[in-house]
């Protein structure tokens, strides 16, 4: 079975977004929640929080925990930009997971039939060029 990983990084940005979008302090938040700010502090240090602490803070920010919640990936996947970028879209408290995944296969979609060996450009001039066969001087850069 995979090894999950809790996004530590994500969860923080997340909460910290909502933390400015309601003008509250992190000391607000503490109290609000019922978490330490120390404990903040050693989330905002990338460490994980408590089971106790986490509920609690997602009880707070209304946060799915389970958006946080990361599938080991062999090395060359887990370099994949997308996958990177798509954490981003987890961590947004405006976006339901399944949301999250539509927009990741859309960008996942664009970038794979953009991602090739070649320059993107050159394939652009091509078309370009193979447009205005019979107009020369009407070619245009897209």
């Amino acid at each position: 079975m995979p090894k999950k990983k809790f996004d530590t990084e994500m969860f923080y940005m997340a909460l910290d977004k909502k933390r400015r979008s309601q003008g509250m302090s992190w000391k607000q938040v503490a109290e609000i929640s019922g978490v330490n700010a120390s404990t903040l502090t050693r989330v905002s240090q990338g460490k994980s929080p408590s089971v106790e602490s986490m509920a609690a803070l997602a009880v707070w920010s209304k946060l799915s925990v389970d958006s946080f919640v990361q599938h080991e990936v062999p090395t060359e996947i887990s370099s994949d930009p997308i996958s990177k970028a798509a954490a981003y879209f987890r961590a947004s408290p405006n976006l339901s997971p399944e949301s999250a995944d539509i927009i990741e296969s859309v960008i996942r979609s664009i970038y794979d039939q953009l991602r090739e060996d070649e320059n993107p450009m050159d394939k652009n001039v091509l078309r370009v060029q193979e447009r205005n066969i019979n107009a020369p001087n009407s070619i245009k850069y897209f």
